[in-house]
């Protein structure tokens, strides 16, 4: 499946409230371990819990195997549905209800449980325990994902991804 940017224009540009929040939270002192920044403008961040992807389209919850090339980032997701609703019940009270606490936290978790049980994209990404992506930004920065293990294998040699990566996970 091809994301493009417009598609989920809304969502895809969450990914800068989600990056400033996990950065207040950093600031804060909880628990983020480390952020780099990796290829095709895409920030990893790492915390006690849970690495992520951050970018036109954001890999969360939980990318557990990644790596990156100068036009390529791979990573393997194991999908978890309570984080996933927990990032985006933070985005929509941050745009949505200014951050305001007591109902407007019930009220975001069920917006949030809503999207991922409802919106197409979101319930592909559940489907599978794993998921494998594919962000390639040769000429322009277009994501593909959540693919099977065969879709990825295919994927990878169809955008020449180079084969050692590939071995390393899956000799």
């Amino acid at each position: 499946m091809i994301r493009q940017k417009s598609t989920f224009l809304y969502w895809s540009k969450t990914y800068n409230v989600i990056l400033w929040f996990s950065i207040l939270i950093q600031l804060a002192g909880c628990a983020t371990e480390y952020q780099k920044e990796v290829s095709c403008n895409y920030l990893m961040e790492n915390t006690k819990s849970n690495q992520a992807l951050y970018g036109d389209v954001s890999i969360l919850s939980s990318v557990v195997e990644y790596d990156y090339g100068s036009n390529f980032i791979v990573a393997i997701q194991k999908p978890n549905f309570e984080k996933q609703r927990g990032y985006l019940a933070d985005v929509i009270r941050m745009r949505k209800y200014n951050m305001k606490g007591g109902s407007y936290i019930s009220m975001s978790l069920k917006e949030a449980d809503s999207i991922l049980r409802n919106d197409p994209f979101y319930r592909s990404v559940f489907l599978n325990k794993i998921n494998y992506w594919i962000v390639y930004c040769k000429d322009s920065t277009r994501v593909f994902g959540p693919l099977s293990k065969q879709q990825f294998i295919e994927m990878s040699t169809k955008l020449d991804i180079p084969n050692t990566w590939l071995r390393k996970y899956f000799s």
